[in-house]
């Protein structure tokens, strides 16, 4: 993973290069840039995940956590810790809400559950059923407790287990896989695992979110190599998130927008 300052770098380079809305010739994109993407508002139905965010981050109980994307390490982590480290901040958190209401899917599958906040973004969007997949029990049980607690807990699917077994047994249940969120293993092979067996129940109008594009040089070209997959047709880079469509109406291109 970059240090900070290699991060801050990255993302100067990032917010040159990156186009503003007025510099989107895609009406696809365009819309998606100014309807989904920067109307940021703060909605109250974000205050009870808000107040959940906050307890977990003041939790100073211990637990054993394995972290699957680094090796398989475990070690025992308050789960203020896993707090402060592993949960997408209250804005890319928004974002996903946001992309979810818009497109309205029907099936999502979250790789990753951590303590469950992005989970309760994504189940406030009404979809229908959401597949939350992560590899540690005891944090997997901290997620549910927390959206039962704010009542979001009923259309999502807890999925306890490894990637490698949990998602092909999930996409086998399924007839249609319509958003995917991948935020867990942030390694180069993984990642382009798990992408294509997603593919396999991905349709025109499918969408694939992915955290953390420049987490680290595997992540990098993962990236890259997503991004010019036949399949993908719109491409598109917010730095911390990247964006795949397959909607084969619309012109291939791949866009870095600023954000």
């Amino acid at each position: 993973m970059p240090g900070a300052l290699s991060l801050a770098l990255q993302y100067i380079s990032y917010y040159v290069r990156a186009w503003n809305k007025h510099n989107v010739h895609s009406p696809f994109v365009f819309k998606l840039t100014t309807e989904v993407i920067h109307p940021d508002k703060k909605l109250a139905a974000f205050i009870p995940i808000e107040q959940q965010r906050k307890l977990l981050k003041q939790n100073a109980d211990k637990i054993l956590f394995t972290e699957l994307g680094a090796g398989n390490k475990s070690n025992q982590r308050s789960v203020s810790n896993i707090a402060a480290k592993s949960l997408k901040s209250p804005r890319y958190a928004r974002l996903l809400y946001r992309l979810t209401n818009h497109f309205q899917p029907e099936n999502i599958i979250e790789l990753g559950t951590s303590l469950g906040i992005t989970t309760g973004y994504l189940a406030l969007s009404g979809c229908k059923n959401i597949y939350t997949i992560d590899g540690n029990k005891t944090v997997s049980d901290i997620a549910k407790a927390t959206l039962t607690s704010v009542k979001l807990s009923s259309n999502v699917k807890f999925i306890n287990g490894n990637f490698d077994e949990s998602l092909p047994a999930t996409l086998n249940t399924l007839n249609k896989v319509d958003f995917v969120f991948f935020d867990g293993n942030h390694r180069y092979q993984p990642t382009l695992n798990y992408f294509q067996q997603c593919l396999t129940k991905a349709h025109d109008k499918s969408v694939f979110v992915f955290d953390d594009i420049n987490y680290s040089h595997e992540m990098k070209k993962a990236w890259k190599e997503i991004k010019q997959h036949p399949s993908v047709v719109v491409s598109i880079d917010l730095f911390m998130m990247g964006i795949v469509f397959f909607d084969t109406d619309l012109l291939r291109q791949h866009f870095v927008i600023r954000y």
